[in-house]
């Protein structure tokens, strides 16, 4: 698209230099993208998880306990990911699979963790791929994203636990 636009003078390369905003969101986006990635291959995620299982598993969580623990860690573990896909990479395996382990039914733990997946797109001005042209628009100061995307999230994680969990009881899956 970008090349199109260049080789016809629709823009020159002077106009996409000039959106300096832009730029430092892709920079930015870049470099956490890179450190999602490079905790993943690492082993850091691995050893997290193995690591929280463990503790749970020790401390003799029932199976409830130990699904809100999960779920609360995967949501608000997003503040280290720059992005849904990059966090969906790292934990969501990991974390039904400890899910399960610690008494969840599988089919709560898939959905469950698919829907906090799409809840955090607002949690921070890197927490999905369109917060940064949003956060860039700099109508939100970056105290108010932080504060407003807590509200929204634990808001959000009410209305779907509270109503999402009758609803999948009536649905059977559990």
């Amino acid at each position: 698209g970008l090349s199109t636009l260049l080789v016809t003078g629709t823009l020159t390369w002077d106009d996409c230099a000039g959106e300096k905003g832009a730029w430092t969101t892709m920079t930015w986006f870049a470099i956490l993208v890179s450190m999602s990635a490079m905790l993943n291959k690492r082993g850091i995620v691995s050893w997290l998880a193995n690591t929280i299982s463990g503790a749970i598993t020790g401390a003799g969580l029932s199976a409830v306990p130990a699904f809100f623990l999960l779920l609360g860690i995967y949501t608000f573990s997003h503040y280290g990911f720059a992005s849904q896909v990059a966090h969906l990479s790292a934990l969501y395996v990991p974390f039904i699979a400890m899910m399960v382990k610690t008494g969840t039914p599988p089919t709560v733990a898939v959905f469950a963790l698919a829907f906090a997946s799409n809840l955090f797109g607002s949690l921070t001005p890197y927490a999905s791929a369109q917060a940064p042209v949003f956060y860039g628009g700099g109508f939100v100061t970056l105290k108010d994203w932080y504060k407003l995307g807590l509200i929204f999230m634990l808001f959000n994680l009410v209305v779907w636990i509270g109503v999402g969990s009758l609803w999948w009881k009536v649905l059977g899956f559990y």
